[in-house]
Formats: structure tokens, C-alpha cells, sequence
């Protein structure tokens, strides 16, 4: 049985002669980390941000957790937000960031403190309550910008690239720590990147964007392995494509590579081209993806 905490209804939107949303819809699971990836200009920054409230649709339908949010403002959604450059506040110490969020809690101080110290330790800052945040690296002032957003329990919590601007081997310990975090507190993440890597190894869902509308939606494996347009194969590095010629002849289909003919098993309905991906290496992912192999692109 599903439990979507968040569904988007053809959504339209246009900036000029830009249309960064076309009659997108999509349905995000509760607990879920699922991933938007596409290359600069897909859409999926602002599809990020019309859920956020930040950017209003022009047609089409935001529900959240039940409630159509699709004209309410961003401080009613009940959502966290953490930007690609941290956003925090460099006159507040490390607590009185994280604790800013919690200004429309109604805690006590005792509350407060208490919160801002799980926190901490949960992006691995304990101790750190003084600290002035302009001393602090850019690894460590992105926890901070997370432990903030997750103060008020978010019902989604919403991440627009924001590891881009660190370095690699940050970068990667902190791919690690965010799926951590959200496994351990269950939240719903909704990730932008346009990094193949992070969303491979972070993912439970990635869709892939283009040109305002999403391509394929699947696991990540299933993303990797069996790509369903040219697009979302060429879109992962490492990867050839090669045209190929296709004859339905009943159960089988015979195709015609390079100059070379095959019978292969026949899949779906019969079509008369197809694209053959070989060659795709496997990203860094633990257990994930680890078979060079030869997949045929549908499409």
C-alpha cells in the first residue's frame, strides 16, 4: 500500500519563452529520498521550488500530506528548505541558527536547548552551540544549514544541490551522512542535483528531468540498468549508444547492428529502431550497480 505525502497535478509553468514545467505530475512517498536529476535548465529547481512555495504554478495542483497547498505561502507549507549556498545567519552562533526555525514552537528554553542539542548530534556537531558559523568550514556550516531545517520536523524536507559548492572529498562523507540522517529521522527528502553520482548512491526514487517534464521514474538500479529513452542513457557517462534496426518476425525479433544480424527475444510490440547502450561503468554505490553490461534502449 502506498502513502504519498506529496503529489504534484500537471503542473504548467513559463518564465518568456522558458517552460521549466510541462503538465508535470509526480507522486513522492512518505520516508522516501527521492531525487530530481537533469542537466542545467530541465526544470527540476523549479519544480522544487513551486512545492516550496516559492515559485506559484500556473495551472495545475501542489497536495501535501492531503492539503492542496498550491496557493498557500511558504511559512504554512510545514516544509524545510536547505540551498545550494547554506543561507545562514553570520550574526548567530551554531545554536542560534539551528534554534531559528523553533522561534514559532512555543518551547521553552529548557525545550529549545534540548532540541538544538539532538540536533547537533545528529549532522555530527555536538559541542558546537557557541561556535561562530564564519568559522566554521563549508561542510560544516551545510550541517548547520540541516540540522536548522530539520528543527520544526518538517513534514518534506527540500534540498536544492546543496552539496555543489564542496569540495570532492566533503562532498562524498557528506552524501554518506545526509542518507544517514534521513534514514535515522524518517523524514521525506526531496533532492535536486544534477550530479549522476549522488542520486545513484542516495536515491530510493530518482526521476530524471528534461526539458520540464520527467523521463523516466524508477529506482536507481532500474535508472542505471534499464534506461528507457536514448536521453536517460546518455545522460550517464561511460555509455555508447548504437542504432539499431529491428524486424518482428513472430516471437523473435531480428536485429541488425553494425552490419551483423541477431535473433533476440521480441519485447513489447514490434518497432523498427532501437538503441543499444554498452559499455556503462558502474558508479561508487556499495552494493548498487556493479555489472558492466550490454541494455538495450526502448525508444
Amino acid at each position: 500500500m502506498t502513502d504519498p505525502i506529496l503529489k504534484l497535478e500537471h503542473l504548467h509553468k513559463r518564465f518568456g519563452r522558458a517552460t521549466p514545467a510541462r503538465d508535470f505530475s509526480m507522486t513522492v512517498e512518505r520516508g522516501e529520498f527521492f531525487t530530481m536529476l537533469g542537466p542545467s535548465g530541465s526544470g527540476k529547481s523549479t519544480v522544487l521550488r513551486m512545492i516550496a512555495g516559492l515559485e506559484y504554478p500556473d495551472s495545475g495542483s501542489i497536495v501535501i500530506d492531503g492539503r492542496d497547498m498550491t496557493s498557500v505561502p511558504p511559512w504554512d507549507r510545514h516544509l524545510g528548505m536547505v540551498f545550494q549556498q547554506y543561507a545562514i545567519f553570520p550574526h548567530l552562533d551554531v545554536a542560534g541558527n539551528v534554534g531559528y526555525g523553533l522561534r514559532r514552537e512555543n518551547l521553552s528554553r529548557e525545550e529549545t536547548a534540548s532540541r538544538i542539542s539532538e540536533l547537533l548530534t545528529l549532522v555530527g556537531l555536538e559541542g558546537y552551540e557557541s561556535r561562530n558559523v564564519n568559522q566554521l568550514s563549508g561542510g560544516e556550516q551545510q550541517r548547520v544549514a540541516i540540522a536548522r531545517a530539520l528543527a520544526p520536523r518538517p513534514a518534506i524536507l527540500l534540498l536544492d544541490e546543496p552539496l555543489s559548492a564542496l569540495d570532492e572529498k566533503i562532498r562524498r562523507e557528506m552524501q554518506d551522512e545526509l542518507r544517514s540522517i534521513q534514514q535515522r529521522t524518517g523524514t521525506t527528502f526531496i533532492y535536486v542535483t544534477h550530479d549522476q553520482e549522488e542520486a545513484l548512491t542516495m536515491s530510493d526514487r530518482v526521476a530524471v528531468l528534461n526539458e520540464g517534464r520527467y523521463v523516466q521514474c524508477d529506482r536507481p538500479e532500474q535508472i542505471f540498468h534499464r534506461p528507457r529513452t536514448p536521453f536517460v542513457a546518455r545522460f550517464f557517462r561511460g555509455c555508447n549508444l548504437l542504432s539499431a534496426d529491428l524486424d518482428a518476425q513472430g516471437e523473435e525479433v531480428r536485429m541488425t547492428l553494425a552490419g551483423e544480424s541477431l535473433m533476440i527475444d521480441r519485447r513489447g510490440g514490434a518497432r523498427t529502431a532501437a538503441w543499444w547502450r554498452c559499455g556503462a561503468r558502474p558508479f561508487r554505490s556499495g552494493p548498487l550497480l556493479r555489472r558492466r553490461g550490454h541494455r538495450q534502449v526502448t525508444g
